[in-house]
């Protein structure tokens, strides 16, 4: 099996380096204030088609009004079968797949259900096997689940590059999967520290500025254990003790995304 690679990018500049890349990631896993227009959207997708890159559209969790935006894009996506939508909202899989059961849907790693607690890694010595094994599985796991995704077209999900390892094998499963690396998310919220200005949120006016790129907060303290960087309305790590191919294609992994900085 071939490891595929992808590059995932939150702004689309004139140009990028592609080598060594076979798909574009674009657009925004945790915050519905981010979601990329219809135009924005079109011209993403065409410069991964100038690059020779396939193309998939990341999508957060959302409320009803995220949904609406997320439905006008859906609609203006091309019939391309190498196009995916990442989805991080159970919603926004039903909605794709109502709008647009051409599109190939993605479960993304909001929804794998990692262990991402701080300190994990260095108590896995003191755990039980049970609990370690815990720590190291992912909602992917459920037999259930693997069934409910394949009933609804899903073909992919996306997991993190837990700092503990992680255990969920896909070999044999139907499904294919995909690992972030190098940053993973520790958790996330609607509540952004960025949004609130003059007085007001802005996010409930959908007035965003995404002023939350601009800069980002790196967190010390006893509790972390590796550094953490509060960015927008998410946590975010780093670990670059990447598998190896080998390692994760003995998993079913046959995608790693990797992250040109942290996805805010």
């Amino acid at each position: 099996m071939v490891m595929e690679r992808a590059i995932y990018l939150t702004e689309i500049p004139g140009e990028f380096d592609s080598a060594g890349f076979s798909r574009l990631y674009f657009g925004a896993e945790f915050c519905e204030n981010k979601i990329p227009g219809v135009e924005e959207t079109a011209a993403a997708i065409l410069t991964a088609a100038d690059s020779g890159l396939d193309f998939s559209l990341l999508t957060p969790y959302v409320t009803d009004r995220g949904l609406t935006l997320l439905r006008d894009v859906f609609v203006s996506l091309p019939a391309d079968r190498s196009i995916e939508v990442v989805c991080n909202d159970y919603g926004t899989l039903l909605l794709l797949r109502q709008e647009r059961p051409d599109i190939a849907p993605v479960l993304g790693r909001l929804l794998s259900g990692q262990k991402r607690g701080f300190g994990i890694s260095s108590r896995q010595a003191d755990a039980g096997p049970a609990l370690a094994e815990t720590w190291r599985a992912s909602t992917f796991d459920s037999p259930i689940l693997r069934k409910y995704l394949k009933d609804k077209g899903v073909g992919r999900v996306e997991l993190d590059n837990l700092p503990q390892g992680g255990t969920s094998d896909f070999t044999d499963s139907g499904l294919a999967a995909s690992l972030y690396a190098p940053f993973g998310y520790v958790t996330t919220t609607r509540y952004c520290p960025f949004a609130f200005q003059d007085g007001r949120w802005l996010n409930i006016a959908g007035e965003c500025g995404r002023a939350c790129r601009q800069g980002m907060i790196e967190e010390t303290g006893d509790i972390f254990n590796r550094p953490v960087w509060a960015a927008g309305n998410a946590q975010f790590y780093e670990n670059q003790d990447i598998p190896s191919d080998e390692e994760l294609t003995s998993q079913g992994f046959d995608r790693i995304v990797f992250e040109s900085s942290i996805p805010v």
